[in-house]
């Protein structure tokens, strides 16, 4: 990874600045259309949230716990709420990591088939 995002705005092919993040699905979502029906792929319309639905189903099907899940989508009343998310100061990074991790091991080997 080079520099200090996962996603900076300079691998789009859309924005060039390594500096930002990635942020809007517009631009970048065309192109990914374009490029899907470039190979000869069929599918039909999707909106970018299905790609936070099937993040987020995988990852109950890989056992991760709703809780991680929900943080890694970046939602802030999910389960943890209320006095538990005043007093629980933990990040769950491990835990967010492990998560992601399995999550990469499996469309490699979706990909890989």
């Amino acid at each position: 990874m080079q520099g200090d995002y996962l996603f900076p705005a300079s691998r789009t092919k859309v924005r060039g600045n390594p500096t930002t993040i990635f942020n809007g699905w517009g631009k970048p979502k065309a192109l990914l259309d374009a490029a899907i029906a470039e190979a000869g792929a069929a599918i039909p319309h999707w909106p970018p949230h299905d790609l936070r639905r099937t993040f987020a189903t995988n990852l109950a099907a890989l056992q991760a716990p709703v809780h991680v899940t929900e943080k890694l989508l970046n939602h802030v009343s999910g389960t943890v709420s209320g006095v538990a998310a005043i007093y629980n100061r933990h990040s769950y990074m491990d835990e967010m990591r492990d998560a992601v991790t399995k999550w990469d091991e499996r469309l490699t080997a979706l990909l890989s088939t």
